[in-house]
């Protein structure tokens, strides 16, 4: 017991050139952090300093002339509040569109039987490598009325190629074939399998 004591300090411990290496690993990263960290701490004590000791560059660290006008200022416009809805509406209606249209995709593809597969695998495919770009893109949103709407945002980025892919990859190694079996075994049509079964694993 005591030679396994003696052998797993001695693995324990560290030679100068470890520490030295975790010194300048550790220096680096706090030296990281602390490069992506203050833009957004600047942000934040400029927000309630001085308008002119921000403008003049004396606010380095700390907040100068604190003062919450600005907030005021933008609390009594009633034009960011409704960017923010928006924001939110479009998040929520973009994300269940998304799964509307990709998840039944991807459970399709994922199906051997599916008549034409490898056609609709390389017709997802393709585009993902080869888009039209954003004049084209315009251009069609346009043609199908949709400017100035808020399906302008949703639907020309509802189908996610990266995400089919993803979804149709899990849906074909990490369901197990026994359960979709069995459920067909009991009745199961390929709507129920997708509902009742793939779905509810993929949680």
């Amino acid at each position: 017991m005591s030679k396994a004591k003696a052998v797993s300090t001695n693995k324990v411990k560290k030679s100068r050139e470890d520490w030295i290496f975790d010194i300048i690993l550790y220096t680096i990263g706090v030296l990281l952090i602390i490069i992506t960290l203050y833009p957004m701490y600047f942000i934040i004590i400029a927000s309630f300093s001085d308008p002119a000791a921000v403008s003049n560059g004396q606010i380095m660290f700390l907040p100068k002339g604190v003062n919450f006008k600005g907030y005021k200022q933008l609390a009594s416009y009633a034009q960011p509040w409704t960017r923010y809805r928006n924001t939110i509406a479009h998040v929520i209606m973009r994300t269940l569109v998304t799964l509307v249209v990709n998840v039944p995709a991807s459970y399709a593809l994922s199906r051997k039987h599916l008549y034409g597969r490898r056609f609709f695998t390389a017709f997802y495919l393709i585009p993902m490598f080869f888009t039209g770009g954003l004049i084209p893109t315009y251009l069609v949103v346009n043609n199908l009325h949709l400017t100035n709407t808020v399906w302008a945002m949703i639907i020309p980025g509802a189908v996610s190629i990266y995400n089919v892919i993803i979804t149709r990859t899990y849906f074909v190694n990490s369901i197990p074939k026994s359960l979709e079996e069995a459920a067909e075994l009991d009745g199961a049509n390929t709507l129920q399998l997708l509902i009742k079964v793939v779905l509810p694993l993929s949680k």
